[in-house]
């Protein structure tokens, strides 16, 4: 399995190119990993995108998941002992607070958050996911070793549940008979809501809908 610290030292060490090439990988990255993938239809480039407004809007990219919802994407190729500022993130919240986008992403290469940024984050109407570096060192995906062949990664046999993760999966389930929505908070789910919808769960593990 392809290592992304070799990767992420692989990029240019111009910022512009280096940033360039992070929303590139971000891209590959949103379709190949297993956590994200099956809700994940389409991915584009803010440059690939049809309604785009601006050559630059504060956001990065555009994913479209499989209910048709749209989420706004901002990808940050920051030094890992970097932390994120109000003002690195202020104009991605602005524009994509339109109501267009249902969900907002933020993907960066640090793990490390000014506090005053955390706290506008946080205080958002509209949720905002974080995925930093300590998620993209653990990711299950085959990262390339550099930017160039940013090819389909190998999928991995799905894994088992533990047991005290079936008792989660089963109360999830039996929720479901009296709600259409709920919310499952795991180390690896924190930013995901749960729906109705299967797919949505096998993501995850194989379990029947």
């Amino acid at each position: 399995m392809g290592d992304f610290q070799q990767l992420f030292d692989n990029l240019d060490p111009d910022p512009r190119i280096k940033g360039r090439q992070f929303e590139e990988i971000c891209k590959w990255f949103l379709q190949n990993d297993p956590t994200r993938r099956d809700l994940v239809a389409k991915v584009w480039l803010w440059s690939e995108w049809e309604h785009a407004w601006g050559i630059d809007a504060g956001i990065d990219l555009v994913v479209e998941d499989v209910d048709g919802h749209l989420w706004a994407v901002q990808s940050k190729a920051y030094d890992p002992a970097y932390s994120v500022s109000k003002a690195d993130v202020d104009k991605f919240l602005s524009e994509s607070s339109r109501a267009q986008f249902s969900y907002r992403l933020l993907i960066a290469t640090t793990d490390k958050m000014h506090h005053v940024a955390r706290k506008t984050i946080n205080a958002q109407e509209k949720h905002v996911g974080f995925i930093g570096r300590a998620d993209l060192l653990t990711a299950a995906v085959d990262w390339p070793k550099s930017p160039a062949p940013l090819r389909p990664a190998k999928r991995r046999k799905p894994a088992k549940p533990h047991d005290y993760q079936r008792d989660a999966i089963k109360d999830v389930v039996k929720g479901f008979k009296n709600a259409d929505r709920g919310q499952l908070i795991t180390a690896i789910m924190r930013n995901l809501a749960v729906s109705r919808d299967a797919r949505k769960l096998r993501s995850y593990w194989p379990i029947a809908s």
